[in-house]
């Protein structure tokens, strides 16, 4: 039977914009100034309050968006696997989903996507699966179980000896049962979708930029990049 996936899409979806707009109304000038580098700034040319603005703020929602859309999807493989097979978010470090499928057990650390992690990120990662798997085994030396690295988009599907790292509509399909499963969570998310907060960001961006012009400006308008310098990086 087919994963009822649209309210699992809507439920995550909803969970994510009021993230989203949490992030938005938390913004503020001294925050994003302190994040950026001002020098690269100055040397683009960047004279503007507005677009110094613009630039800060579109860099910070769109870090904060990859960051909590991330966690959305982590979310919605969880709930897709727990209808399919019963699989749960699970409670080991590092080890994100639990199931089992046609006997075997898999125990699945779900990325966004396959380019993610240095070398020290992937040892510890290939740990968790080894502490996990021995655990396990404790009470079930027989078992048959799998180390699976889950990516949400991307298409690497291969074996990297004591874990498998399966991308995009292989890893859908695993955790679902259904090949298809990718293409309809792109309907679903289609149907679930919103603008964004189009008025809260003008009004938070209106007032940053307000911020910006009383605190950083000269009496011309312009932007003083000393006064910006300091408040990015002077000791504290």
């Amino acid at each position: 039977m087919a994963v009822n996936l649209d309210p699992i899409v809507l439920r995550h979806v909803d969970e994510f914009n009021e993230k989203r707009l949490e992030a938005i109304e938390k913004l503020n000038l001294r925050d994003l100034l302190r994040k950026k580098n001002p020098y690269l700034f100055i040397a683009r040319g960047v004279s503007s309050p507005t677009e110094l603005v613009e630039v800060l703020v579109n860099a910070a929602i769109s870090s904060s968006e990859e960051t909590l859309f991330g966690q959305t999807l982590e979310n919605i493989a969880i709930d897709v696997c727990n209808e399919a097979f019963g699989g749960i978010k699970s409670g080991a470090t590092g080890i994100d989903l639990d199931f089992t499928r046609d006997d075997t057990r898999y125990v699945v650390a779900i990325k966004s996507g396959p380019n993610w992690g240095n070398s020290s990120q992937i040892a510890k990662m290939r740990d968790d699966f080894r502490r996990t798997i021995r655990v396990v085994r404790q009470g079930q030396p027989n078992l048959d179980i799998r180390a699976i690295n889950g990516c949400c988009y991307g298409t690497p599907n291969t074996d990297r000896g004591d874990y498998r790292k399966v991308c995009g509509a292989a890893f859908w399909e695993l955790i679902s049962g259904e090949p298809n499963l990718f293409t309809r969570l792109a309907s679903s998310l289609q149907k679930a979708s919103t603008n964004g907060y189009a008025d809260e960001l003008e009004e938070s961006t209106d007032s940053i930029v307000s911020d910006l012009e009383e605190e950083w400006c000269d009496d011309d308008g312009e932007l003083d990049w000393s006064r910006t310098v300091i408040t990015n990086s002077w000791r504290r």
